[in-house]
């Protein structure tokens, strides 16, 4: 069984080390899963030209919230890292650094570090859809 998992865990690292900069596409739906949170849901579009939107709902104080950021994702050889401006529960403007291991093009593993430095839990985001060519609303 151990000889099992080795093999599978160095086919993964394999592939995920063979993958450049230029491989992975981040345009699509994104779903995002925290297994320390379970009440947290969240759903990120990314955009062909990197711009990404998540909405999240969670429990905040035994209460449901809901919340959106708006940012850019982008490939940094081997790590996804994705950029978000979020309004805090303060009011305040806050800037959310999510940085993803690569394990194939539809499956990272993340932590994200917010402004005030703390870490959050580990997170997988998985691909689920295409995603839409804009972000940018069409004004007619």
């Amino acid at each position: 069984m151990r000889a099992l998992l080795a093999a599978v865990f160095c086919l993964a690292a394999t592939g995920a080390a063979a993958m450049n900069e230029g491989d992975l596409r981040l345009q699509g739906e994104w779903r995002v899963t925290i297994a320390q949170n379970a009440a947290y849901r969240a759903t990120i579009l990314v955009d062909a030209e990197g711009r990404m939107a998540l909405e999240a709902t969670n429990v905040v104080n035994g209460k449901p919230a809901s919340f959106k950021t708006l940012g850019y994702a982008k490939v940094e050889g081997r790590r996804v890292e994705f950029v978000e401006t979020a309004r805090n529960p303060q009011d305040r403007i806050a800037v959310v650094r999510t940085v993803c291991a690569i394990q194939s093009p539809d499956l990272l593993h993340c932590t994200s570090i917010f402004a005030d430095g703390r870490v959050g839990f580990p997170a997988v985001v998985t691909r689920v859809g295409p995603g839409p060519a804009s972000l940018i609303p069409v004004s007619r």
